[in-house]
């Protein structure tokens, strides 16, 4: 607006940040103008808003090692651990949210940001879900499909956070959700606008805000040829239900919900049980190993990519143990059953087989160890199962590479385990041979490339 001649336009070059907007050293006259006249605005007059709209930047951060970041990093609340010391780094999104409060006007403003994922629901994210649920009312969350940011070169898992500053003790009331699966293009950035999913929740949220009520909508893909994660989701959660650990709508999903109870209705009628991760013996990584007498030994090692969807390990290399990634820190034993837990890898599950006991896997598998070959087979299907692979969608946390830990393993996941005998012995046969399958398919392959090999060494 200023290069078009909008004098009044009101556009000012200033730390953001920097809730005293003090003068920086080489600012030209013209920008020191303007900053006395934001701080007369912002400081002085203390100047509130109606409505924010903002996308803050996510990966820039202030350091406490540096002396003006430090400074920055001592006017925020949210910048202090729970000890209320500095923390030594934040990123400028979390110092954002403070910042934008301090604009608002009380019970009435609101504030409409993209927040990365990690911040509603990342392990080392609660103070900052804390001082959101102490310090504003949520409206809506919705989240945004993982491609939104592929035109800009970014892959982060985000949503829209609408929030209102809170007036007094507030309470939490019933929050607008969606999950939407296109915003206007696809994976490879091309522009799908007549597939736009926000068109539909903004005219839902309206009705919703007008007091009409929400109807729970889960709607298909009407393009298969487009590769989407789920259907797009349009509900409304009640305060009662609301999780302080979990922000992201995904935790939320009516895809999910409706499959749990799914599953809990048929335990009642007696013909499964439920389990949880917590119901198995769950090996973690190795520790210290450096303290460990691995000298001269080498191991089997296998990652992710190296297992196919069925289950079959169709490669893996064989080392000492300081020549592998430091991702190799989970010993396996014959038996053992290892699921993905990463997003775009569910569904890879994996059966150690007996020649590779002993071997090591990258800690991107989650590994279970069964009481028994049966309750391993039946754990396979379970881990194979469309239902699973969905847990692992809608429950995985962070914002980059989303994946579900061993404590929302234990926590948070169903696994339905057969009760009537017959379903059971069906379960277990098929398994059986399947098993068997990936046995004579790496037998094939071996012998397939030890012809050639023979073939070539021939003189």
């Amino acid at each position: 607006m200023y290069l078009h001649g909008d004098g009044g336009s009101k556009i000012f070059k200033a730390d953001t940040l920097d809730k005293e907007l003090s003068l920086e050293k080489g600012m030209n006259e013209e920008e020191q103008e303007g900053l006395n006249e934001l701080r007369g605005y912002l400081i002085d007059d203390k100047l509130c808003f109606d409505i924010i709209l903002t996308n803050p930047p996510f990966s820039m951060k202030y350091k406490s090692s540096d002396k003006h970041e430090k400074r920055i990093l001592e006017q925020y609340r949210i910048a202090r651990t729970s000890s209320g010391k500095i923390s030594s780094a934040e990123n400028s999104n979390v110092l954002f949210l403070e910042r934008h409060w301090d604009f608002l006007k009380p019970g009435s403003g609101e504030l409409l940001t993209i927040i990365d994922d990690s911040v509603l629901n990342g392990e080392n994210s609660q103070r900052y879900r804390d001082f959101l649920l102490e310090n504003f009312i949520i409206i809506q969350v919705v989240s945004l499909p993982f491609n939104t940011f592929y035109p800009a070169g970014a892959g982060v898992k985000t949503s829209i956070l609408h929030l209102r500053k809170k007036a007094g003790n507030e309470q939490q009331g019933n929050i607008f959700m969606a999950i939407t699966n296109n915003i206007g293009h696809d994976d490879h950035s091309r522009d799908t606008p007549e597939r736009n999913n926000l068109h539909l929740v903004r005219q839902v949220f309206d009705e919703w805000r007008r007091g009409e009520g929400v109807k729970e909508q889960i709607i298909e893909n009407e393009y298969p040829e487009e590769a989407l994660g789920c259907p797009l989701q349009i509900f409304e959660l009640p305060g009662d239900q609301f999780n302080p650990q979990r922000l992201d709508a995904f935790y939320y999903a009516p895809e999910l919900r409706n499959a749990q109870a799914t599953l809990m209705r048929l335990e009642k009628e007696g013909k499964i049980s439920i389990r949880k991760g917590s119901d198995f013996n769950v090996f973690a990584e190795l520790k210290k190993v450096d303290t460990w007498d691995f000298s001269g030994k080498k191991f089997k090692y296998f990652e992710i990519g190296d297992v196919t969807i069925d289950g079959t390990i169709v490669k893996y290399r064989e080392d000492y143990f300081p020549n592998l990634p430091t991702r190799a820190r989970l010993m396996v034993r014959k038996g053992d059953v290892l699921f993905a837990k990463n997003i775009s890898s569910r569904g890879t599950t994996v059966i150690i087989p007996d020649w590779f006991d002993g071997g090591l896997v990258t800690t991107g598998f989650i590994c279970v160890r069964p009481c028994n070959h049966e309750e391993a087979l039946i754990l396979w299907n379970a881990f194979e199962s469309e239902f699973f692979r969905r847990q692992v969608y809608y429950l995985a946390i962070t914002a980059t590479q989303p994946e579900v830990r061993e404590n929302i393993f234990q926590r948070d996941m169903m696994i339905p385990w057969p009760k009537v005998e017959d379903k059971r012995s069906e379960i277990v046969a098929n398994a059986r041979r399947a098993e068997s399958a990936r046995h004579n398919l790496r037998c094939a392959l071996e012998n397939a490339t030890t012809t050639i090999d023979n073939l070539i060494k021939q003189k």
